[in-house]
């Protein structure tokens, strides 16, 4: 085991957080690994916790930025590392002390054409409430393409359970930075595109921190977040055309993907007209029953139809029966 595993982390006001995950970086059972922060332009005391961490250990790195994104942060901690693997980390989570030591085992022997995942789960505040979760993405797969089915459709992978040789990130490409929001799904899908197989580890574990205040995710609903989503999915829908992957389960899941951008963003009318005819691209989009929503939403879409519920959702979500229907 003498391949070096790099691991980027894109750091951003996460003084609070960056000590604990480098922490679980060098704890790491396996030896031969580079850490390579990339300060995002953070205006806490982020660069002064880092610099602590850099002054005590050789192979912990720092390079600063303006403040230009999470994606061209990534995209720089690639430029300046070396690893043979690359494993994507962000400034708030944490790895469990063995896990790139047995997604490496997984790597060993294969000719750079294999990408190795482990399990992941949520905590909040302390690894004490950590709990595991359950996904029918947990397996091996001899085909990368039956792993994008499954994400699209059934299954989830945060970005640090990926394992993923230079080489193949090379052929994907690096992360778009023109994206805010969905960027971990666009990068992967395209990852995935250029994979042969999945080597799955069910050993070793992403501890994903849950509620942190800084996740785009948790922000209100915005146009500009809106159409960012949309772009993603549009981009996943191209590069899967485009390879000749847009497989029939392919297609469910990225209808899907695509009703689920209208209903969150709903009062967005142009996201939602533009997200119908992405769905409608690829099939009868109206009778597929969305994975988003309330019990009612989704048993009053299977006899509607769900664009037809969705438009008198816009209707009532200001009334008193939103509760039961939204």
């Amino acid at each position: 085991m003498n391949k070096q595993v790099s691991i980027l982390i894109p750091c951003y006001n996460s003084a609070k957080y960056i000590s604990e995950t480098l922490q679980s970086c060098v704890a790491q059972d396996y030896p031969n690994i580079e850490i390579i922060v990339v300060d995002d332009g953070s205006t806490d005391n982020s660069v002064e916790v880092v610099k602590e961490w850099v002054s005590k250990y050789d192979n912990i790195h720092l390079y600063l930025q303006e403040n230009s994104g999470v994606c061209r942060a990534r995209n720089l901690a690639f430029e300046k590392s070396t690893g043979d693997y690359i494993l994507y980390l962000d400034a708030d989570d944490l790895i469990s002390h063995d896990m790139i030591k047995y997604q490496v085992e997984l790597l060993e022997g294969t000719e750079n054409n294999v990408v190795a995942t482990c399990a992941w789960g949520r905590f909040y505040k302390s690894l004490d409430n950590f709990k595991l979760e359950q996904q029918p993405v947990y397996r091996d797969y001899e085909t990368a393409m039956e792993l994008i089915e499954d994400l699209l459709n059934e299954g989830m992978f945060g970005l640090t359970c990926y394992l993923t040789p230079r080489s193949i990130i090379e052929k994907a490409g690096l992360w778009n930075e023109q994206l805010t929001i969905n960027t971990d799904g666009e990068f992967f899908i395209r990852v995935l595109a250029n994979t042969e197989k999945i080597r799955h580890s069910h050993q070793g574990y992403l501890y994903y921190r849950s509620n942190n205040p800084n996740s785009i995710s948790r922000r209100k609903p915005t146009q500009a977040k809106g159409q960012s989503l949309l772009h993603s999915y549009r981009l996943e829908l191209e590069y899967l055309q485009a390879r000749q992957l847009l497989t029939q389960r392919a297609k469910l899941g990225l209808i899907r993907s695509f009703q689920s951008v209208a209903y969150q963003y709903i009062q967005f009318h142009d996201i939602v007209a533009s997200a119908k005819v992405c769905a409608e691209f690829l099939g009868r989009s109206e009778r597929v029953v969305p994975q988003i929503g309330g019990s009612m939403f989704r048993l009053i879409c299977k006899c509607f139809g769900f664009w037809n519920t969705l438009t008198v959702r816009q209707l009532i979500t200001s009334s008193k029966l939103s509760k039961y229907f939204i």
